[in-house]
């Protein structure tokens, strides 16, 4: 990465703030922030929620009938800054809409200089150039919604240009939440804790090869958000490679450590990474519907290559 400033700001230290505030008091203020808030507070750690209590004691919130933008289906939006969450109130999925921002809102954490969201870092001010973490961010951020919303796969046209908005990003941050296991996935997501994340997956890969996925994981959503041709370019096949090499690599190398210390044996192993595999296969044909950009066989062939490299591989071959 060019930009050496990056790596450095997501170490920082958050100042302590104690408040806590009573949920039942957002009933007047607004019930499907006190739903949230009451799905926060039955799910997750008091002590992971800081983000929350903090943000929601000032948020505001605007109803818009405005169409943000129709080249990327937003419906909605949450400002880090000035700490405001719109969203367009006459839209079928306005409370899935509305989850999304909140819980951008509860995971966003601010200084001077940096927005640290979620997974996501953007600078601010000297730090303008600062961006990273925006697919791990919105992908797990749906996810997150769509896990706690209790959705039923609606049918309708509206949200099927919502949930396409997202295939790539919550694919993506999918594959990492199995590597690294819900609760710390979402403690690190909460506490907008990017580096937590990085060095729990230190344990998995190098430093380097996270940092390289951090940036192709966002290449990868920006280049699908292009929409059209970019779609069977050799750029983004590659890209989407990319990650999903990262990924069976570092699960692969989860599940070795894990056969080593005598926490499973090889038939469990060789059943997980089974599971891994197809589970990703299945996205991968369910994306396949509307645009051919990446193969059963492509899929197959990073787990040959991540193998190849493995630990257990090479054991076995001596």
């Amino acid at each position: 990465m060019k930009n050496v400033n990056l790596w450095s700001l997501l170490d920082y230290s958050k100042t302590p703030v104690d408040i806590e505030i009573d949920i039942e008091d957002l009933k007047e203020f607004s019930l499907e922030l006190y739903d949230f808030a009451k799905i926060l507070q039955d799910n997750f750690n008091k002590e992971d929620l800081t983000n929350f209590y903090y943000n929601v004691s000032y948020l505001n919130i605007t109803l818009s009938n405005k169409i943000f933008s129709l080249k990327n289906d937003v419906l909605g939006f949450y400002e880090p800054v000035s700490n405001t969450l719109t969203y367009q109130n006459k839209r079928t999925l306005a409370t899935l809409i509305m989850f999304h921002e909140l819980f951008h809102m509860s995971g966003t954490y601010l200084t001077p200089n940096v927005i640290y969201s979620g997974f996501w870092v953007r600078g601010l001010n000297k730090f303008k150039k600062v961006n990273i973490g925006n697919c791990l961010n919105e992908g797990y951020t749906q996810l997150l919604t769509e896990r706690y919303y209790h959705l039923e796969a609606p049918t309708n046209s509206e949200y099927q240009l919502l949930a396409n908005s997202y295939l790539v990003s919550m694919y993506v941050s999918g594959s990492i939440e199995q590597i690294v296991g819900c609760e710390k996935m979402s403690k690190f997501y909460l506490n907008a804790d990017l580096k937590g994340l990085i060095n729990e997956l230190e344990k998995y890969a190098t430093l380097v090869e996270i940092q390289k996925f951090l940036i192709d994981s966002d290449n990868l959503n920006k280049l699908y958000f292009s929409y059209g041709s970019i779609l069977k370019s050799k750029k983004f096949k590659q890209c989407f490679k990319d990650v999903n090499y990262f990924c069976i690599k570092a699960y692969m190398q989860k599940l070795e450590l894990d056969l080593i210390q005598g926490n499973i044996d090889l038939k469990t192993m060789e059943k997980l990474m089974a599971d891994y595999i197809y589970s990703g296969i299945n996205e991968v044909i369910y994306f396949n519907k509307t645009q051919e950009f990446f193969g059963v066989a492509d899929l197959k062939n990073c787990l040959d290559e991540a193998w190849q490299e493995g630990f257990l591989a090479r054991k076995l071959s001596k």
